[in-house]
């Protein structure tokens, strides 16, 4: 196979002619080699693209083809030429009229300038980075053997330091020796002399140590006068039954005097327990050895007695059939009186109505000292002689109940729902 070009011979399945290096046009369907600018495959008739034969010679153009070497085979310039045959464009090789010369020295491709190899971007970028790197292991290298060499001085420092303590204190051992040896020789040679003045000086020392006694007394006794008793009582106020007892002062009991506004009402022992003695208000003072002093008002309640206990019954009985007040604004007495010092039971709720169980319920609250929201409460317990009204109801605290009034309410609030009581506050 010639190659189109440069007419050369080169390999039938060769894409490149190997002499001058160009491709090899061939037919995109049956792969002929095409070598003129023709429109048509001449083997099977498909439409050769333009492009694929803009730079080969026409059929009518006078192709002139180069000398070959001596040792070449040479071939007679041809062309090729178009002409239709029963409307079909056809092709048809001639021979060429021009003479050519043939020329001793063979064919020689030229040379073709060799570009330089273009430098890759990321090798720059690699040398530049590992300059980074060196660069920054070189620092840490450096950072660290300073550091090392500044540690070796610092314990070097410590250690000469360390010895420098250690002979100060050997000498000062020294001295204090020569100066232990230098008293006891002082010492002997006292002896004599002091032995003449023994006996006065054992009474003046007698003297002395009974004086130093006297006043290290006196300082203690400074001392405990200076400490500060904590006399903190647990609460400001307290309503308390006949008989019952509490624990007003923990801590230091013992050191604490008492003094009470109206004598007899209550009564503090040593260990802080309060007791009721009698019904009435007192206001009890406890004072510290320094002065320290707090003080608590205790309002101490009767009980009632059998009596009162059947004639409240049958005032209650005489008000089941009033309105829903019930109990009369005058009366002093409870619907429980004992709700707050001995725990209920279903039966001491048996025969109360749905205003009673209320009242019950509230005067609980009432007795420490409890506002209400609701008017009708308010004035009906305004109207007892024992109710003191200052708590507003939001600051009322449930801790203020001692277990008795808390197990007892509810009972009552049980109560009221087994017997379909509307539970008004």
């Amino acid at each position: 196979m010639n190659c189109p070009y440069c007419h050369r011979e080169t390999e039938d399945t060769a894409a490149f002619c190997t002499k001058c290096g160009k491709r090899i046009p061939r037919c995109p369907t049956c792969g002929e080699v095409i070598t003129a600018r023709i429109r048509f495959c001449t083997k099977d008739g498909t439409p050769i693209p333009e492009e694929l034969t803009r730079d080969l010679p026409g059929l009518d153009d006078t192709v002139v083809v180069p000398p070959v070497a001596p040792t070449e085979t040479r071939r007679e310039p041809h062309y090729w030429t178009e002409k239709e045959t029963d409307g079909q464009p056809t092709l048809r090789e001639e021979p060429l009229t021009q003479s050519w010369k043939e020329t001793e020295e063979p064919y020689q491709q030229p040379p073709t300038e060799e570009e330089p190899p273009k430098k890759s971007g990321g090798t720059v970028i690699a040398v530049i980075l590992a300059i980074i790197v060196v660069a920054v292991i070189a620092v840490v290298v450096i950072l660290w053997t300073k550091g090392m060499l500044g540690q070796s001085d610092l314990e070097t420092d410590e250690e000469n330091q360390t010895s420098i303590v250690e002979e100060e204190s050997e000498a000062q051992d020294d001295e204090n020796e020569e100066q232990t040896e230098d008293e006891e020789q002082a010492e002997n040679g006292a002896e004599e002399t002091d032995n003449e003045s023994e006996a006065e000086r054992e009474d003046e020392t007698g003297t002395e140590e009974e004086s130093s006694e006297g006043e290290t007394a006196d300082e203690t006794e400074e001392t405990e006068q200076t400490q500060q008793i904590d006399v903190s009582l647990t609460t400001d106020e307290l309503t308390v039954y006949e008989g019952m007892t509490y624990q007003i002062i923990g801590d230091n009991a013992d050191q604490v005097s008492w003094t009470y506004s109206v004598v007899g009402v209550v009564e503090v022992d040593s260990s802080g327990q309060l007791t009721a003695k009698a019904a009435g208000t007192t206001v009890a003072t406890a004072t510290g050895p320094n002065g320290e002093t707090d003080s608590v008002e205790v309002t101490v309640l009767a009980l009632e007695t059998d009596d009162q206990e059947t004639d409240d019954a049958d005032e209650t009985e005489e008000t089941e059939n009033n309105d829903d007040t019930g109990v009369t604004a005058t009366s002093d007495d409870y619907v429980l009186p004992n709700s707050s010092s001995r725990y209920l039971s279903e039966s001491d709720l048996t025969g109360l109505n749905a205003w009673q169980c209320r009242v019950a319920r509230n005067e609980i609250y009432a007795r420490h000292g409890r506002l209400f929201d609701d008017d009708t409460l308010q004035e009906y317990f305004d109207s007892k002689s024992w109710y003191y009204g200052y708590i507003d109801p939001d600051d009322f605290a449930l801790d203020l109940l001692n277990d008795y009034e808390i197990k007892n309410l509810e009972l009552i609030v049980a109560y009221e729902k087994e017997m379909n009581y509307n539970q008004a506050n």
